[in-house]
């Protein structure tokens, strides 16, 4: 009666940063184990402002789907509870979307809005919590020098984890065929495959050739932000409809921009969640 998944990667968010950026306001590099309080103040002293106050160069860009989860998970809230399939988000997320809206406000972040530019490959930011999947998208940026790191632990290590699922329809009328390819793709050899496109894969035998690490990121020296972000790593938010995450992350970005406070995006994204899912 349930729906069963053989997962054929992995991945999670991590942070990005720019090490001409930090070179040149001679901050130390963003370590694995790096304090969310040293995140906040290397945000602020790496923001350039024009002559007129307004920004040139960001801090760091605004959280996105996966990293709106990440930070609210490190400040402190369950997000997920698999006991019972809920949404729990409270204080943890009221700290996050406070100091996000504080950033913003000061110029340390951008603004909500319907600019889709990235602003770390073009250079306009110094930092980005993105997906580790971006590895391979800055790396073809020319002229971008920059390395990762572990997202900053504020009051736990929390990453979420991410993955995709080999599965066959009930319907089917091949299932047998299907299994065979399945059981070659989640083989040695065709997760090596998945590892030469850029992904970790899910046997470790594999990931340990280290073929998974983009050749074309030259410029990356800390590839075990990789392994430490997936040890702190929980499948949290990818857990819940999304259209409940959306929403949540909408209200937050609302609630950023002043439109309402932290605690009632918190209140109405939880009353969301409990009437979408029915608990």
């Amino acid at each position: 009666g349930g729906t069963y998944g053989l997962p054929w990667s992995i991945s999670c968010e991590i942070l990005y940063f720019n090490k001409d950026m930090f070179d040149a306001a001679s901050i130390d590099y963003p370590t694995n184990d790096w304090a969310y309080e040293d995140f906040l103040a290397a945000a602020e002293a790496l923001t350039v402002r024009k002559d007129d106050g307004t920004t040139d160069v960001y801090g760091c860009t605004l959280p996105n789907t996966q990293t709106w989860w990440a930070g609210i998970g490190g400040a402190g809230d369950q997000v997920y509870d698999p006991s019972n399939g809920q949404m729990v988000i409270g204080s943890g997320a009221e700290k996050f979307i406070t100091d996000c809206a504080t950033m913003v406000t000061n110029g340390v972040m951008p603004a909500p809005s319907s600019d889709t530019t990235d602003l770390f490959s073009a250079q306009r930011a110094a930092m980005s919590w993105a997906g580790a999947w971006n590895i391979g998208v800055y790396a073809d940026v020319e002229g971008l020098n920059w390395d990762i790191a572990t997202i900053p632990t504020d009051e736990v290590k929390y990453n979420t984890l991410h993955t995709g699922f080999y599965t066959i329809n009930s319907q089917s009328a091949n299932k047998e065929a299907a299994w065979t390819a399945i059981e070659w793709l989640m083989s040695e050899a065709g997760q090596d495959v998945v590892a030469k496109s850029g992904s970790m894969t899910t046997l470790n035998s594999v990931n340990d050739k280290g073929e998974w690490k983009t050749a074309k990121a030259t410029t990356v020296e800390n590839w075990d932000a990789m392994n430490d972000s997936m040890n702190a790593g929980v499948f949290g938010y990818t857990c819940l409809p999304t259209g409940v995450t959306n929403n949540a992350i909408s209200l937050f970005n609302s609630a950023v921009l002043g439109d309402i406070t932290p605690a009632d995006a918190v209140q109405q994204a939880s009353a969301y969640a409990a009437e979408t899912i029915g608990y």
